[in-house]
């Protein structure tokens, strides 16, 4: 049985001497008379509850009796409180917002290889001295997080009014997009697709490039463990090179280790080394869409790159995104626009067509804008093949450095079979 209610002049004096010896760390002392007094407060009957507080200065006394005891119990224990961010904010609370699972965040131009971590899904900590702060300024109150508040290496994109998103279908070749894909606010790619011999086609303009699991192995092992031949490498870093400033950005996750050292090795090499003007990026949460789309198979580099774009472009046109073997004049093209592999866009991985037919449905709704025409036909005649025999040299000349090396003589044979018969006007 509890004892008796301590007399309220015991009570205060009791609290008073408690709040001036809480700031010098004493707190085990009077830790079993402060819960003594908390407890028969919350026991004590309700009608005898103004009697205890008579005035509002004993509440203000115990409240702040209490929150000193806190305050000391995370000073002497460091212990940090975990913030919560529902969404990651560029500049103020009132900037560019971004759901923190399609939140892609930048490393700094300043930020030293060493020091990028590639830490996902993990929350900021605060001390005691910042949640003082946050708690003073309202921060805390807010579910929006700044980003140079909590993660000062990192930064998100700026909210952009017109986006290209450079897909690598074979649709792409001889289609004359160039001069229109280099005129939007953004442009995207995906996997590092050779970009200079193909300008006329798919532009020069790169402001952001998707990298796969596979883009990021073969990147990894070319530029740090050199296993790949010489001529890979050189045709890489030329890749590489031409992308100017833009930003390189790893979407998927980091639970592997392997991946992390991946990223951050390729960071260290193309900054230190090279010297080569690209930023690196990371999700903050591995993206993942498929339930979002109802997508039976994993979406494409190109469709989680699109998901997110939808997240701060105001108007998004999609050129490459054709998965067909042939076009609408029935001439036959090829999977990439900078290689002779053979059509393959349904796989157990990747369900292309799937993807393709709710962009179609997104180009209907008004949403997107989606090119799978000529660009400009003022030189070209429409009816001509996409492909001719003077661009074999251009597709053959860069290496297919994220492709299938498989092809062999037989296909060639069979391809030149075919245009001879008339089945293939174009690839």
């Amino acid at each position: 049985m509890l004892a008796e209610p301590l007399h309220l002049d015991n009570q205060y004096r009791t609290i008073t001497s408690v709040t001036a010896e809480c700031t010098h760390g004493t707190i085990e002392r009077y830790s079993s008379t402060i819960s003594n007094i908390c407890g028969e407060l919350t026991q004590k009957p309700r009608n005898m509850a103004p009697k205890l507080f008579q005035s509002r200065r004993h509440v203000i006394l115990f409240l702040l009796t209490c929150l000193c005891i806190f305050s000391m119990y995370l000073l002497v224990f460091e212990v940090e409180i975990t913030r919560q961010c529902h969404r990651l904010c560029s500049g103020d609370i009132n900037g560019p917002c971004y759901k923190k699972n399609y939140a892609v965040l930048i490393y700094t131009d300043e930020t030293p290889a060493e020091e990028m971590y590639f830490e996902q899904s993990v929350l900021p900590k605060l001390g005691f001295s910042e949640l003082i702060k946050e708690f003073f300024t309202g921060k805390i109150s807010h579910e929006n997080c700044i980003v140079q508040d909590y993660y000062p290496t990192r930064r998100t994109i700026d909210r952009q009014q017109t986006c290209a998103i450079v897909g690598n279908g074979g649709l792409l070749l001889n289609s004359r997009c160039g001069r229109e894909i280099n005129s939007y606010d953004f442009v995207m790619r995906a996997n590092l697709a050779p970009i200079k011999p193909f300008a006329e086609d798919v532009g020069i303009k790169t402001n952001l490039t998707i990298l796969n699991y596979e883009s990021l192995h073969s990147l990894y092992h070319s530029l740090y463990t050199f296993e790949f031949k010489l001529d890979h490498h050189d045709e890489l870093l030329s890749r590489l090179r031409f992308l100017n400033d833009s930003v390189m950005w790893f979407s998927k996750s980091m639970n592997f280790k392997e991946t992390r050292n991946y990223l951050k090795s390729v960071a260290y090499v193309l900054k230190s080394h090279y010297s080569l003007p690209l930023r690196v990026a990371y999700t903050w949460q591995s993206v993942s869409i498929e339930r979002y789309w109802r997508l039976k198979h994993y979406a494409s580099s190109g469709f989680n790159l699109f998901a997110v774009a939808q997240t701060f472009c105001s108007e998004i046109t999609l050129y490459g995104f054709y998965p067909f073997e042939k076009d609408e004049n029935g001439f036959r093209i090829r999977h990439h626009y900078y290689d002779a592999e053979p059509s393959d866009f349904f796989t157990s991985v990747h369900n292309m067509p799937a993807e393709y037919e709710l962009l179609t449905r997104l180009q209907d709704e008004g949403q997107i804008r989606l090119v799978i025409d000529r660009c400009s036909t003022n030189d070209v005649n429409s009816n001509e093949p996409i492909r001719n025999e003077e661009d074999e040299e251009k597709l053959v000349d860069p290496a297919r450095l994220f492709t299938s090396k498989n092809q062999t003589k037989e296909d060639s044979i069979t391809n030149d079979s075919r245009q001879k018969n008339g089945q293939e006007g174009a690839l």
